[in-house]
């Protein structure tokens, strides 16, 4: 976003000196008058010039006027409005500072600009009343009230600073960031702390809230940052957020969800739209979110035609906000004669044993609404007591099995290797790739890969399922 780097190569360029007493000359007499009590100046220079520039790299101040006294062991020079630039070859970034006035110590390089000040680099524009450069660590900061535009976010605080050696804008104090992002996306922080660095990423730390047209968020830190050609929202301690009804499409549309926890990520497309995520526990020894949630995270949902909230809980939640990879192989290939079975093992989805007729409301309600709701093709079968998944010894949701036309185990394992939907390509799709071979009539060598995902909840408690007798470990499926 902003850098430059400081030399300490000194190069003053004075036109009009005037050594004589100020009475005597007509050089700068706005600049003299200005001189508190008591000192007086030594030099006054109708143009100033300080260079030190190296190479491409740029460092320089100058001024219309400006009158220099002796103070603390070293020159002190006051100047009138000026313009300071600076750009790193490296980066080719630069930055520009103006203001009405000025001091500039010569020994340190120290910079006070005051009266208000204005920086500039790229789409970044900050304006203070009074802003110092540090030398030492090269930091440009304001102790007062900073106004920020980057875009057509807008930013205020009331103190900042710009690390120019970074690129990353500081700002601190009730700050308020709001506007478009790149994205085309309205976004609302609020924070005590904000850091925005050179390539976008947006901190807010110490309690934020961040509100966009899709979702409402509060946790201790927020951190937005691009991801390939979308982006990752981060969040950590005590999180709560609020996917409002206008949102949401499908059966829930009209049904608010709130999530609470203890951290939480969002991955998104370029449009904003959330493609997936998790949401995890606030672990012991963290920020008190409530005994009953310590160790659990927590999803509240309303549900249709107002029969009441939904609530769940466990330690860790993984979220897909799109039809997922799975329903999009079965409608590609179902055309074609694969036959495609899902089974739920699941014992706090669909029980330790059958439900009872319950008058007109069918069995596995809550089945029939999910599928209805993300539009999912699955025909689902339900396995009590998951003797099904100890016969084939599944052990995660999603745990693939692909037969060939012989009845053959050809494939045991992941739908792809990209559980979080992060790789936007290079991906190895294992089952896809497996059955568009079985169904060009191409053989298959067994193989399988490591399961990864949410344990099936067993009704002994358990979470891991027994291998089937005689089955190899290996990745090739082998006895």
């Amino acid at each position: 976003m902003v850098a430059f780097v400081v030399y300490v190569g000194l190069s003053i360029r004075p036109s009009g000196t005037a050594p004589e007493p100020a009475s005597d000359r007509d050089i700068a007499p706005g600049l003299v008058s200005e001189l508190e009590y008591g000192i007086r100046d030594r030099i006054r220079f109708g143009e100033f010039v300080y260079d030190g520039t190296r190479g491409r790299d740029v460092y320089r101040i100058r001024a219309t006027e400006a009158v220099s006294f002796p103070a603390g062991g070293t020159d002190v020079f006051r100047l009138k409005d000026i313009v300071f630039e600076s750009r790193l070859a490296a980066t080719g970034r630069p930055i520009t500072v103006t203001a009405p006035r000025a001091e500039f110590r010569r020994n340190s390089r120290e910079m006070k600009a005051f009266d208000g000040v204005w920086i500039q680099s790229g789409e970044l524009v900050l304006s203070a009343a009074i802003v110092v450069f540090e030398p030492e660590q090269n930091v440009l900061f304001s102790n007062g009230p900073v106004a920020a535009v980057l875009g057509e976010l807008a930013g205020r605080a009331e103190a900042g600073s710009i690390d120019t050696r970074l690129g990353t804008v500081s700002l601190s104090g009730a700050v308020r960031v709001r506007g478009t992002a790149r994205d085309g996306r309205y976004i609302d922080v609020a924070a005590p702390k904000v850091r925005i660095d050179r390539l976008g990423t947006l901190k807010a730390e110490s309690g934020a809230l961040v509100r966009s047209e899709r979702f409402l968020l509060r946790a201790t830190s927020v951190e937005e940052r691009r991801e390939g050609e979308g982006s990752r929202l981060a969040a950590q301690g005590h999180l709560t957020m609020l996917v409002p009804d206008e949102a949401r499409g499908g059966p829930l549309k009209d049904s608010p969800i709130m999530a609470f926890g203890g951290s939480a990520e969002l991955h998104r497309d370029p449009a904003g739209l959330p493609i997936n995520g998790f949401l995890a526990a606030l672990q012991p020894g963290g920020e008190e979110l409530g005994d009953e949630l310590m160790g659990f995270s927590r999803i509240d949902a309303a549900a249709p035609g107002g029969d009441g909230p939904r609530r769940l809980l466990s330690p860790r939640f993984d979220l897909l906000f799109q039809d997922g990879r799975l329903a999009e192989i079965q409608k590609e290939f179902e055309s074609q004669g694969v036959v495609f079975l899902h089974i739920d093992s699941n014992v706090t989805e669909i029980g330790k044993e059958a439900p009872a007729a319950d008058g007109e409301k069918k069995s596995y309600e809550n089945i029939r609404e999910h599928l209805a709701e993300k539009k999912l093709p699955f025909r689902v079968f339900v396995d009590h007591g998951n003797k099904v998944a100890d016969l084939f010894g599944a052990t995660s949701t999603p745990h693939v099995y692909v037969f060939d036309t012989k009845g053959k185990l050809v494939y045991r394992g992941l739908v792809d290797d990209d559980q979080r939907g992060n790789k936007l390509e290079g991906r190895t799709n294992y089952l896809r790739d497996t059955v568009d071979k079985l169904a060009s009539g191409v053989e298959v060598t067994a193989f399988s890969t490591k399961e990864v995902g949410c344990s099936i909840k067993r009704v002994d408690g358990g979470g891991k399922g027994r291998r089937p007798r005689g089955e190899g470990r290996g990745r090739d499926g082998g006895k």
